[in-house]
């Protein structure tokens, strides 16, 4: 029986996407197509059709992060093609255990989720079909959407961090001028000409508060963490809209609605991009009902509502994948 090999790792951090099948009559390996995921510390299930059901592992979820995967994928023998399943695992796991049961279409799956090794799941070949992610009653897993804060933008870029891919994407995603601005033009705004001068003001500390003058490549302002915040959460709808920044899931993190909100209810139904237009007053020292401090705090968790991919309490309670209830 021809038997797939899949994946693995080369040095440190290359993570293989590559397959291969051995033909153990002839000892010979053949390429095939390769894994949507690259992985390493995966599993490969063969089913009872045929197909080989490939889970969880370690390698990248989202640009220049890496870690422990909840994807998996169906290796389809006749096309000699990968195609992921329809949603994640429930958990990420590396180093873990698949088994295939009796049946021949369901599998067990173990073992290392990185805190919960008693964690258990079922894969049903015959499943029903998968809930959209982010509606009502279907709740966002980790990995499927990805934001970054302050903190991070602002990092020292080291090749491999979000601060990197501040400084790989700038100039595509504000081409073609290459100028970043927070604030209203009616009131007062901080421009930024570069990647260089946003990463050396981010991230912002200081009480949360509005603006009181016109800034140019400032390392500080009077907005204190609030302009930060607002900077960083512009930061993940462009780059997400751009295609930069992204989990497993195709939706863009500025479509996502928000619902529920009881402190700033005024920000309920408007999508995370259309938050931005008052937000932005609001730091431009223009008049608002709501006080800076619960806008700051607003902006905070939607900054941090998919923070390295992990799905936050407000993401799961606050931000959708399509209308409000």
């Amino acid at each position: 029986m021809i038997q797939p090999v899949v994946g693995g790792q080369s040095g440190d951090t290359q993570y293989l996407a590559s397959a291969e099948l051995y033909n153990p009559s002839k000892g010979t390996f053949g390429a095939v197509g390769s894994m949507a995921n690259a992985r390493s510390q995966l599993t490969a299930t063969r089913l009872a059709n045929g197909q080989v059901l490939i889970t969880g592992g370690f390698g990248f979820f989202a640009p220049y992060e890496s870690g422990t995967l909840s994807t998996a994928e169906l290796y389809h023998p006749a096309s000699k093609t990968f195609v992921a399943t329809r949603r994640p695992m429930i958990n990420s796991r590396q180093g873990h255990l698949a088994t295939l049961l009796a049946d021949g279409q369901h599998v067990l799956i173990t073992g290392s989720t990185g805190s919960d090794f008693s964690a258990a799941e079922l894969f049903s070949l015959q499943g029903k079909t998968p809930c959209t992610p982010g509606v009502k009653g279907c709740p966002w897993r980790d990995w499927e959407m990805f934001t970054v804060t302050q903190a991070d933008w602002g990092d020292v870029p080291d090749g491999v961090n979000p601060a990197s891919l501040l400084f790989a994407g700038y100039a595509s995603v504000y081409a073609p001028w290459g100028v970043f601005i927070v604030g209203n033009q009616s009131y007062f705004e901080m421009f930024f000409g570069s990647a260089d001068t946003l990463n050396a003001y981010l991230p912002s500390g200081g009480i949360p508060a509005a603006l009181d003058s016109d800034l140019v490549d400032p390392l500080s302002s009077a907005s204190g963490e609030f302009g930060g915040d607002v900077a960083a959460l512009k930061l993940d709808v462009d780059f997400s809209h751009a295609g930069f920044v992204h989990g497993i899931q195709p939706v863009k993190f500025g479509d996502l609605r928000i619902c529920g909100l009881t402190t700033t209810p005024d920000f309920n139904n408007l999508t995370v991009r259309q938050t931005l237009d008052p937000l932005n007053l609001a730091l431009s020292s223009a008049p608002t009902s709501d006080s800076i401090a619960d806008l700051d705090f607003l902006t905070h968790e939607l900054e941090g509502s998919f923070f390295q991919g992990w799905a936050s309490a407000f993401a799961k309670d606050h931000l959708l994948n399509g209308t409000c209830p």
